[in-house]
């Protein structure tokens, strides 16, 4: 019955019909740029994103992983630092910007994909110019690589405000003290933070030890006598 219904190579379900007129957005280089390159803009931020909470995730424990091996030791030094746990983090960034740097690349290559593949001529066969062209599909990809930058650091940021206890790594306006808000020292502590973990001794000078409410709970009702 399908063959009856369908043309050869559709598929089971029929075509979604598109949209009859387009946006204001589309009849500027930027805006036409941005559309074709929004799938791999979505999947690199979405992704430094994650990368950047994984790394940042073990930012707490990172003096006790790298702790005896010599060469990581000194790579970290080279990079500069007060303290391993800084040194780590800035290698971590070169790592993010390394990963966006090769979205960069890749999105400055498709104007030519696009003129390879004859996608091109339609629309510089009209009143678009071959510079205004290329230069919006150049425009969203710095401004791109600028904003999977900018989610790469906000995932190992939160990520490591949360292992570390540190709101510092966060911007001022998201970390701004509350009055509400237990701090130690100048620094504020998270609400998931207990008091007592967040008084406690850090390996990192000038910040606070992140100790988990539940897990304080926890301790305080195991040591507690049965009764």
């Amino acid at each position: 019955m399908l063959s009856t219904r369908r043309d050869v190579g559709a598929g089971l379900r029929p075509e979604r019909l598109g949209s009859p007129t387009a946006s204001a957005a589309l009849a500027t280089p930027v805006g036409f740029a941005l559309r074709l390159h929004r799938g791999m803009l979505t999947g690199f931020g979405a992704g430094l994103f994650l990368m950047g909470a994984m790394y940042g995730s073990v930012l707490g424990e990172a003096e006790d992983m790298l702790q005896g091996i010599d060469e990581i030791e000194e790579a970290l030094a080279r990079l500069g630092g007060a303290s391993v746990v800084e040194s780590f983090a800035s290698m971590v960034m070169v790592v993010l910007t390394v990963v966006a740097a090769v979205y960069v690349v890749m999105a400055a290559l498709r104007p030519r994909a696009e003129e390879t593949a004859g996608r091109a001529e339609p629309l510089l066969a009209t009143g678009l110019s071959r510079s205004r062209w290329v230069g919006g599909h150049l425009a969203v990809a710095m401004g791109g690589g600028t904003v999977v930058l900018l989610l790469a650091g906000l995932g190992f940021g939160v990520a490591g405000a949360a292992s570390t206890g540190d709101a510092g790594l966060l911007p001022d306006w998201w970390a701004r003290p509350s009055r509400t808000r237990p701090h130690c020292g100048s620094r504020p502590v998270w609400p998931w933070c207990s008091s007592a973990g967040s008084h406690g001794r850090s390996r990192r000078p000038g910040s606070c030890r992140c100790t988990p409410s539940w897990s304080a709970t926890s301790a305080r009702s195991s040591s507690s006598p049965a009764g």
